[in-house]
């Protein structure tokens, strides 16, 4: 008898103790819902604003937590804002393996909804962003397969994603030498701009299709196209954001590009040094002097055979590189090899000058 009433005592302390977890969990579930979600999201999103990466990171990490506790690991629509813009906050610190997985855990939640069944038009532009992150991984081959996924489909997208798609895309096809097959893409994402005034802002494509298409049109051995395309990038810069604007500063840069790759070394270096001027003028944050001057020390070396000049430049764009808010790394530790290597070159040739370290 003893033992009966033990063990009903038992029975009965882990029944009240199931029962008070359960509600303590449901009145935890009531305090979750679809506006507190949102509420998360939004909060992380100005956190990100103010440059607070961190702080969220771990608010879009609470949303995502959220979403799941309210409607199961397996089915969280709710949480695919967070998944989206947590990868964008991921790109924004280069860390391209957790932004890919966040967009792919956005594309699973969303492929499980109701909502994709009726209309999947967002499914494929979550495929487009995830494709865009292989892009900004270098993972050429990946993002091919997703854009290739989204192709028989592209019509369904709204002009702004299908602008992205053809652009980023024969970004893609150029980086894979498809060269061919990007100035196609690339020409149609400029089709959709005229055909659509406003449709992105003139930047996307001074930096973005403008450069791409322009050394396209070089890769096909069609110079004058190129360098009208690099002329008509400069105007619009120039006309939209004054003379002294980081995209002006980019036009020259690509400028000198061209003229190097077609051998047309003065005007190269001329257009190398307006973008580093330019460049210095409006404090740009973007690595465009460092990589005028890097292209500027290759000339040196390479053409002029003038080492001394050479290691100056490369100095030079070490220097820029340090002053950025936040410096290339492969640029620093490229550089600092490239100067040492000059530099054992000059002493075993016995003409090192005195240089500023």
């Amino acid at each position: 008898m003893k033992k009966y009433t033990i063990f009903i005592t038992i029975i009965t302390a882990i029944i009240l103790l199931i029962i008070y977890l359960a509600v303590n969990k449901l009145k935890k579930t009531e305090k979750i819902n679809d506006q507190s979600i949102m509420v998360l999201q939004d909060k992380a999103h100005d956190l990100a604003k103010e440059g607070k990466l961190k702080e969220a990171e771990n608010v879009y990490l609470e949303a995502i937590s959220h979403a799941k506790q309210l409607y199961g690991k397996k089915y969280c629509l709710a949480g695919t804002p967070a998944y989206v813009r947590l990868s964008t906050l991921y790109l924004k610190q280069g860390r391209y393996d957790d932004a890919i997985a966040q967009l792919k855990a956005a594309i699973k939640s969303y492929e499980k909804s109701v909502a994709n069944a009726v209309s999947p038009t967002n499914l494929f532009q979550l495929k487009v962003l995830l494709a865009a992150a292989y892009k900004n991984k270098q993972d050429y081959k990946n993002a091919e397969k997703q854009y290739l996924d989204v192709t028989p489909h592209i019509d369904k997208l709204p002009l702004y994603a299908q602008y992205d798609y053809y652009s980023k895309y024969g970004d893609v096809c150029y980086s894979l030498r498809q060269y061919k097959k990007a100035l196609l893409l690339l020409k149609k994402a400029l089709h959709l701009v005229e055909k659509q005034h406003g449709l992105i802002e003139v930047n996307s494509l001074i930096s973005n299709v403008y450069p791409t298409l322009g050394n396209t049109y070089l890769k096909l051995r069609k110079d004058d196209k190129a360098l009208s395309i690099f002329n008509k990038s400069l105007n619009i810069a120039i006309e939209k954001y004054g003379k002294n604007s980081e995209e002006v500063a980019e036009s020259y840069f690509w400028f000198g590009r061209a003229y190097l790759l077609t051998k047309k070394l003065n005007q190269s270096k001329k257009s190398f040094h307006k973008s580093i001027v330019v460049s210095k003028k409006c404090q740009s944050e973007m690595p465009i002097a460092v990589m005028a001057y890097l292209n500027l020390a290759d000339i040196a070396n390479v053409y002029d055979k003038d080492k001394i000049q050479a290691l100056e430049f490369l100095q030079k764009a070490h220097k820029v590189n340090s002053q950025l808010s936040h410096p290339i790394e492969k640029h620093k530790h490229s550089i600092k090899a490239e100067i040492k290597r000059i530099k054992l070159e000059l002493q075993t040739s016995q003409a090192m000058p005195t240089l500023h370290k």
